[in-house]
């Protein structure tokens, strides 16, 4: 199948929210015995962040004040799955098929870090409470390596 520019190819990952991110680390790798990296830090955006992978799928574990996160913009601020990770080509294109939809973003622009390019778009809408990130890897992420 040949995929228009800004095209969603794949899913990316899944966003989970956590309240302790180590015991979200024990429970995925000990428990149910999944291929876990992390707990990092990261705090220049004050989150911690895990990462679980399983056939290609990447869970992001994040621990964070919902206040630092996208989180902020759903109904619900718990633990829990708070975001769709879609894979593009082309994250501006992408998000202008979203907003021809009716979605709206909740960023004014794309922005980059940790080898991907990314930009929300409100769980309001069409999407029916399910909020999107449009993510373009700019180098493989976790669940891409065959380690």
């Amino acid at each position: 199948m040949v995929l228009m520019k800004g095209q969603i190819s794949q899913v990316d990952h899944l966003g989970i929210y956590v309240a302790d991110i180590d015991a979200a680390v024990r429970f995925w790798r000990d428990v149910v015995g999944l291929e876990c990296t992390g707990p990092e830090d990261r705090p220049e955006h004050g989150i911690r962040l895990a990462h679980v992978c399983v056939n290609g799928v990447e869970l992001e574990l994040i621990e964070a004040p919902v206040e630092k996160t996208q989180l902020r913009h759903m109904p619900y601020q718990g633990p829990g799955l708070y975001h769709v990770g879609l894979r593009t080509d082309d994250v501006p294109a992408a998000i202008e098929r979203l907003r021809a939809a009716g979605m709206e973003p909740l960023d004014e622009a794309p922005r980059e870090g940790e080898g991907m390019r990314v930009q929300f778009a409100s769980p309001e809408g069409p999407s029916q409470g399910v909020m999107i990130e449009v993510v373009e890897r700019l180098r493989p992420g976790p669940a891409d390596r065959n380690d």
